[in-house]
Parts: structure tokens; C-alpha cells; sequence
């Protein structure tokens, strides 16, 4: 038995036990009752199965599907289902609960009209209880059937677009095991009613939109308006489908636009702020000049030490912020040293300022003692992170605050599984001045929050690790914390799936933006696999792979950050922790007026070239008063 997921060593190499077990003539029996279901609606029906990429994933399941968390397998239990060689799963010990996955597959170019989609799907908790599972379901489209037994399930879905997603999800499930296998695709024609049903549906969703989006112009807005009222009239199948194109195409549009907004970075690069790994809990620095690929500063070693910083003397999960004025940064870090044991856990967090990323103020707050006898039992307050809320009524006539956010465990039944709390910090950045807030609660164990804020929507976007379920979820907010007389956490959206590209376990998430660009990069560790990986996406709904950057030699990266860095910031690190291939040399200026008397050009490496070349170039100008000007360009 493969491993599958990001927790689920237990799998391997174990035989599940078979409590629903069945005879060979109940096989046999079941088997007659799939060919005969599947006989029938081909006389009745069109097949498109044809159409389907691997339907009954006899080939490698990477052949046709996206799958999150779902594996192939070709055991031979009869309660599997399975119908051919290999049928597509997910297992765990039981009496253990499955964590959320997904399997889906979009068909491209199949007519409009009214589908039927088919599989032999199977759901159970091999511990007997409960009888019947919830939370396991064949999707098509936005519509569902749960699964609750072993039996053959059909989804009815109405196409309006060409196109069909298909698949199989676990959501908050009770079961164990669940299993699909042989997906068919039936025609059933055009129909007014479910052409209206689809309009309806594709109404709903546009009128939700329009009244969630608030930075819609009014002309683009009034338009969908109109969308929305013209399509009440439709009767005739013909007119159904227009109009549900017609509100489909506004909705597109609306959800589609964003502010536009002008980037003129003066940052020229990257720098990751990370800690290697459990056995050195210390603070480096890595820097890069198109933020994938990386090189360790200070020749691999630690720029922080821990041990005259952190209570505990380790300091894990580092996140920094570059402060409002532009000028100062502000650290946070999880107070942990693992070498004690992960039993013991953690108490605070690590408070760090700096107006140069060399020279750091800190402070500690344990947040047993800080709070007395309400957090007395905490034992992990993990991957604290930092950003600004603008919001923040300071009750003077100024607003605006840093707000601190982490996940926190006690062992007393308060908090019983992680959350994600925050709180609000003091004007020197040295304690706490509320005390911790629930802030997001998913109903699971939630770690390595991570949030930026995107001009171009005008929304929060936080994504964070579904511990034990696995992989990296999104949700968005208008405002960090709810307006006043809403509950705690409901700012944010329910969640928009998993954006990790990749089947391994993950953690760590962290976001930047590109310079000079409406690109956003999503990056996370791979910690079981040896890598990291970075996405890009520009409408936080589609990702694309960018780099997978190997963690190996002096370079192993564990929880961090990437922040953009100014010119004058990578030579002041460069002197500070002189590193091999990255330098930058002081130019002395002996010209009497103001006017460029030397220009420099260096690649990002420190290598000086004569001219430009082809490629990312730093030109360096020396002034006659002695100022020297940094730029970066794309040379052609």
C-alpha cells in the first residue's frame, strides 16, 4: 500500500481490514448491475465517454486528472469497486477520518446541452461506525451526488460553455476509504428546463459577485445589470441558452477585472530570510535576483543567532515586513527549540526591529506569563507573521497598527486544535497591547497563515496549511478584522481550494510580488521531498509552476520570507556578510559639479561588464557631490 498525502505513513505497506466484505456472487451480482446500468443508458443516451482522458485510470493517474490528494491502486478488494486494473483511491487507518481531496478533469469542446456523468464510487469507515459516512461526493460541474456505499452514482449537470469538470471530492468526511472508478459521460440532448436551471444558477452567481465586488466601475457594473434583467425574458430553449451565455460572459468580465494599478519599484532584488532546519534554529539570509534562484549570504552561515535572542534559544518560522515609512523592518519568529522535543512545545514568539536588516532589536513575549491565567496551558503559538492594519482606530485621531497573527494550542480544552489568532502590538514593536483574538478557524487544524494585500482587487489574500488534511488553502478578506458587532473570523471567504502544483506534502506557504509587476508568487516547502517550489499567478485563481529550487549543500531553507530589497540595502547586506559572486565596490567621486561623472553596470551576481548586456543589469552612477544612484533594467 503506497503512501498518499502528507501524513498517511501509517498506508504503507499495511493490509486494510475488510469489514464490508463481499462474496463472489455479490461481485458478480454488482458487476451484472454496473454492465447493465452502463448497457442501458448507451441505448437510451449519446456516449461521450470518449471524450473522458483516462476514465477508468488504467494509465498513470497523472494521465487526464488533477488530483489533491487521491492516489491509483489495483488491489484486488472486492469492496473497492473497481472495475478494469486500477481504480483511483484514498485510505487511512481506521477509525481515522479522511482529509479534504479532490480529483477532477475539464473536458474541452463538448456540445451545450444536458449530461449525465457516471462512476462506481464506494465510501465507508472500516471501523463500523459509522454505518453510513457523509462528506464524500462524484462532482460534475457545480452539481454533486454523495457517496455513502459501494454503488454506481450519476450526476445530472446542464452545459453552457463547452466545456465539463468532472471529479471526486472528500469534505469533513467520517469515512476512511474512499474509492472511484470507470467515469462515463452521457449526451442527453438540449432542454428549456435545464437550460433554466443553468441560467438561474449562472444568475445567482453573477448577482452574488455584483454585490460582493465593490471596486466594479459603474459603467462595467450597469452593464451586467442589464445582463441580469434581459435574461428574465428567456423562454425558448434558444433564448435560455443565449441568455445563461450572455450572463456567463458578464460574469466573466466582472470577476475578471481589477484595479488598474502602476508599479515603479525602486527594489532591484530578493532576499529569503529563512532558518535550515530543526538541528539549527537560527536566522540566514539568501538573495536572488529574479526571486526563484537563490544564494546563501554570509557564505551559507547564520546572519542571527538564536540563543542570545529567543527565550528558548531557537527561533524557527521567520517572517519580516518592510514597515510603512519604507524604512524599517519588522521580524517575528516562532520561540521554539525542537531539540528539546516537540512534546514540550512553545510558549511566545520573538519581536525583532531594524532599520538595516544588520542590527536588530528584539524582544520575547511569553504568552503564559504575558496573559496570565487564560493562556497559562498554551503549548504551541506557531508561525507568528506580521502585517499593518490600516483600520486600526488608535483613539487619538490616527489609525493604523501592526497586527501580529499566529496558530495556538492549549492542553486545557480551550483551544483544542489549532487556530489561527492575533494580536495587536505596542508602537515600540516589544509587546503585545491586546490580548489574542481568534482571527480564521476553519473547524481544523490550521498552521502557517500567510497574508498580502493586493492592490489590484482590494483584498486580503491569506492562504495556510490544512494541517492533517494536507496542502495549501486561500481565503480572502475586504478588511483584516470585522467590522464592529460581526463575529470573530468573519471577514474571510469560505475557501477557494488548495493552490500548491504538486501531490507532495507541503508547509511554509509565503507570497510576494514580482518587481515591477502584477505577478504574484506563491512559494512553499516541500519539506519531504527536498525542494521548494514557486508559483506565479496574476488572478489568484489559476497557478503556474515557475521553479522548483533544490534545498541542498549550504543552501536548505525551511519556514520563511521573501522580501524585494533597494540597491543601497544589497550592498550594505554585501558589506555586512561578505558572500562569494555578489559584490558591489565603492566608487570615490572626484568631479566639482553635480553631474554623473562614472557609470557602472554590474549583473545581480556583482560581475562588472562593460556595457549592458542582454538581460537583468544593475547601472550604478557615481555624482560629483559623492551620491551614488542604483538602477536595474532589462537591456535589449
Amino acid at each position: 500500500m503506497q503512501a498518499i498525502g502528507t501524513k498517511n505513513a501509517e498506508m504503507t505497506q499495511q493490509k486494510r481490514p475488510n469489514k464490508t466484505t463481499m462474496n463472489s456472487k455479490t461481485i458478480a451480482t454488482f458487476l451484472f448491475a454496473v454492465l447493465s446500468v452502463t448497457a442501458s443508458a448507451q441505448e437510451a443516451q449519446q456516449d461521450f465517454t470518449s471524450k473522458i482522458v483516462n476514465p477508468g485510470f488504467e494509465q498513470d493517474l497523472s494521465i487526464g486528472w488533477i488530483s489533491r490528494g487521491m492516489g491509483r491502486m489495483d488491489n484486488t478488494e472486492a469492496n473497492a469497486g473497481k472495475k478494469g486494473t486500477f481504480y483511483c483511491e484514498r485510505w487511512t487507518q481506521p477509525p481515522g477520518h479522511l482529509p479534504t481531496t479532490t480529483l477532477e478533469q475539464t473536458i474541452s469542446e463538448v456540445p451545450n446541452g444536458d449530461y449525465r456523468v457516471t462512476a462506481i464510487c464506494h465510501a465507508e469507515n472500516q471501523s463500523g461506525t459509522p454505518a453510513v459516512v457523509k462528506g464524500v461526493y462524484l462532482c460534475a460541474g457545480s452539481h454533486e451526488t454523495e457517496v455513502t456505499a459501494l454503488d454506481v452514482y450519476s450526476v445530472d449537470v446542464t452545459v453552457t460553455r463547452g466545456t465539463l469538470t468532472i471529479g471526486f471530492r472528500t469534505q469533513s468526511t467520517d469515512a476512511n476509504w474512499a474509492t472511484v472508478d470507470d467515469y462515463h459521460l452521457y449526451y442527453l440532448g438540449e432542454s428549456a428546463e435545464g437550460y433554466r436551471q443553468a441560467l438561474a444558477e449562472s444568475v445567482e452567481q453573477l448577482t452574488a459577485l455584483l454585490a460582493d465586488k465593490d471596486i466594479l466601475p459603474d459603467d462595467l457594473r450597469a452593464e451586467a445589470q442589464a445582463t441580469l434583467e434581459a435574461s428574465q425574458s428567456a423562454e425558448t430553449v434558444e433564448q435560455l441558452l443565449a441568455a445563461a451565455e450572455a450572463v456567463n460572459a458578464a460574469y466573466d468580465q466582472c470577476k475578471s477585472y481589477r484595479l488598474p494599478v502602476t508599479y515603479d519599484d525602486p527594489e532591484v532584488g530578493y532576499l529569503f530570510i529563512y532558518f535550515p532546519s530543526n538541528d539549527d534554529e537560527n536566522i540566514y539570509y539568501a538573495y536572488s535576483e529574479d526571486g526563484f534562484n537563490y544564494t546563501p549570504l554570509n557564505e551559507g552561515k547564520m546572519v542571527l543567532r538564536s540563543d542570545s535572542v529567543a527565550l528558548t534559544r531557537g527561533m524557527r518560522d521567520p517572517h519580516i515586513l518592510r514597515g510603512v515609512d519604507g524604512k524599517t523592518f519588522y521580524m517575528v519568529a516562532t520561540d521554539m527549540h525542537t531539540p528539546e522535543g516537540w512534546s514540550i512545545g512553545n510558549k511566545g514568539i520573538v519581536l525583532l526591529k531594524s532599520t538595516d536588516l544588520i542590527h536588530w532589536e528584539h524582544a520575547t513575549v511569553n504568552f503564559s506569563t504575558r496573559f496570565g491565567s487564560v493562556w497559562k496551558n498554551v503549548v504551541r503559538v506557531w508561525a507568528p507573521e506580521v502585517i499593518w492594519d490600516p483600520n486600526y482606530d488608535n483613539k487619538d485621531g490616527s489609525f493604523g497598527r501592526y497586527l501580529v497573527y499566529f496558530s495556538l494550542l492549549t492542553n486545557d480544552g480551550k483551544v483544542t486544535y489549532d487556530k489561527i489568532y492575533y494580536c495587536y502590538i505596542n508602537d515600540d514593536f516589544t509587546n503585545t497591547k491586546s490580548s489574542p483574538k481568534i482571527f480564521f478557524d476553519r473547524g481544523a487544524s490550521t498552521i502557517d497563515g500567510d497574508i498580502v494585500f493586493d492592490p489590484s482587487d482590494q483584498l486580503y489574500h491569506m492562504i495556510y496549511k490544512n494541517e492533517d488534511d494536507g496542502g495549501i488553502s486561500q481565503v480572502t478578506a475586504k478588511r483584516l478584522i470585522p467590522e464592529k458587532g460581526q463575529p470573530d473570523g468573519s471577514q474571510w471567504s469560505a475557501p477557494l481550494g488548495t493552490v500548491q502544483q504538486t501531490g507532495v506534502a507541503v508547509e511554509g506557504g509565503g507570497m510576494f510580488r514580482l518587481i515591477d509587476s502584477d505577478t504574484w508568487v506563491v512559494m512553499y516547502d516541500c519539506y519531504q521531498s527536498g525542494y521548494y517550489q514557486f508559483c506565479s499567478t496574476k488572478d489568484w485563481e489559476h497557478f503556474q509552476l515557475e521553479a522548483q529550487t533544490m534545498t541542498s549543500g549550504a543552501f536548505t531553507p525551511r519556514h520563511g520570507t521573501v522580501i524585494t530589497l533597494k540597491a543601497k540595502e544589497i550592498e550594505a547586506l554585501l558589506k555586512a556578510f561578505p558572500t562569494k559572486g555578489i559584490e558591489f565596490d565603492g566608487i570615490e567621486s572626484t568631479a566639482k559639479d553635480d553631474q554623473p561623472v562614472r557609470t557602472e553596470y554590474f549583473t545581480l551576481q556583482g560581475v562588472r561588464v562593460e556595457n549592458p548586456r542582454q538581460g537583468v543589469t544593475i547601472s550604478r552612477q557615481t555624482m560629483s557631490d559623492g551620491r551614488q544612484l542604483s538602477k536595474k533594467f532589462i537591456s535589449k
